[in-house]
């Protein structure tokens, strides 16, 4: 993780914008980064169900379902990426569409 966490963190009571926007961005980046890793993992999961049921209806239903939560799991972290973006965009009007939080071409919004 070298390069996630600087080595000292500032004291936060002299953060300016541009630090307190960069930390909003990780933390939403680490969630959904987190929540996807998870909503994969059971994906899998609810395929190995269905693949190892055997036959077994009951099995491969419990397969099914937890393939189409982690599916729905998967559909929601993405409209959530999506509402995060658009609601980012309506508080800072002024950064360019493709733009992502936090890089470089991403310019600091007005508080």
């Amino acid at each position: 993780m070298a390069g996630f966490l600087p080595d000292r963190i500032p004291d936060p009571s002299k953060w300016g914008p541009d630090q307190v926007t960069e930390l909003i961005t990780k933390i939403i980046d680490v969630a959904t980064g987190l929540a996807g890793a998870v909503a994969v993992v059971y994906l899998v999961i609810g395929g190995f169900q269905y693949f190892t049921s055997m036959g077994d209806e009951e099995k491969a239903a419990e397969g099914r379902k937890t393939i189409t939560w982690a599916i729905i799991g998967i559909v929601i972290i993405f409209i959530s990426r999506l509402a995060i973006t658009y609601v980012w965009h309506l508080v800072a009007p002024e950064i360019p569409a493709g733009s992502t939080p936090g890089t470089n071409d991403f310019p600091d919004p007005i508080f």
